[in-house]
């Protein structure tokens, strides 16, 4: 596992985690902190990182968090 910052819940992360691994597309290291990454740009965008991470694990479907971040911010809003 790697240092998570201190606005992403461990346990919200290891649930993401632990999805992606049941739908046979685990996260290696380097996706795990370019997912961080993309988390921090929606956070800077005023969205609330562990509640995006809640949602993608909940729509069992493969994440939209994993795409490049500013397609994604314009689609959100």
């Amino acid at each position: 596992m790697i240092d998570l910052p201190d606005w992403i819940e461990n346990e919200t992360f290891l649930e993401y985690c632990n999805f992606r691994k049941s739908i046979n597309k685990p996260l290696k290291n380097c996706a795990k902190r370019r997912l961080i990454r993309r988390l921090d740009d929606f956070r800077k965008c005023g969205y609330d990182p562990n509640f995006l991470l809640e949602v993608d694990t909940l729509s069992e479907e493969e994440s939209f968090l994993l795409v490049d971040s500013e397609v994604s911010i314009q689609n959100m809003h």
